[in-house]
């Protein structure tokens, strides 16, 4: 479902979210979005403690930032950054750019 769908059924309180125990937010970069960001931020902030989020994105250039953000928002974060040849190049300037992954913590038993 898109983010847009996903704050709309945080904020009606819908039933259906109620077993949720993981969000994938794919290409998290939107968060710089202008028009989309504002939505993204508010399902990583409205989003209940015991869910856990893992983001993704192949063009963000400040992993460590966010990462920093999201252990404040949401608790214990791990930052995984990798750098790997792509197939093709999505950057403009013909380079391959870092991958970055930011996973939650394991919540301790």
């Amino acid at each position: 479902m898109t983010t847009e769908v996903l704050r709309n059924m945080l904020y009606s309180g819908s039933r259906d979210l109620d077993r949720l125990g993981f969000v994938v937010m794919d290409e998290v970069h939107y968060l710089a979005d202008r028009f989309r960001g504002p939505v993204w931020e508010e399902v990583i902030i409205h989003l209940p403690a015991e869910v856990q989020v893992i983001s993704l994105s192949a063009t963000v250039s400040n992993a460590e930032e966010f990462g920093d953000w999201l252990g404040q928002v949401r608790g214990r974060t791990a930052v995984v950054v990798s750098e790997a040849p792509r197939p093709t190049n999505s950057a403009r300037d013909g380079r391959s750019p870092t991958a970055a992954v930011v996973l939650p913590t394991p919540r301790s038993a």
